[in-house]
């Protein structure tokens, strides 16, 4: 009866061995694929810091873009505006101009 016990807890003992074995295995399987997860997470995470970066450099380089464009536009609004005032003093001249003709005229034609 003895050897029956010896051989019952060799048999447990044996069991254990092999369940803890099982559960190492796993516990290691499992470790081994939270680091591969981990890995893949930091590279996403790595990734997204890039874009994020990348993109605060394109949003800096249009924002320069927009302001020179604004100051270009400002730049062809004061032009037209003194082009149109130009036109203004044209036409008054000409007002002028033809009203002396006019008057020049008029007095030639008395002199005559």
């Amino acid at each position: 009866e003895i050897k029956l016990l010896e051989r019952s807890v060799a048999d447990l003992r044996k069991d254990s061995a092999d369940q803890k074995q099982v559960y190492e295995s796993r516990i290691s399987a499992q470790e081994k694929q939270y680091s591969e997860l981990e890995g893949i997470l930091q590279s996403r995470i790595d990734e997204l810091s890039d874009l994020k970066t990348t993109s605060r450099a394109r949003q800096d380089q249009l924002s320069e873009k927009l302001a020179k464009s604004q100051a270009e536009v400002a730049t062809l609004n004061g032009e037209i505006r003194a082009l149109q005032d130009v036109r203004e003093n044209n036409q008054e001249l000409e007002k002028a101009l033809g009203a002396t003709r006019s008057r020049v005229e008029h007095q030639a034609e008395e002199l005559v």
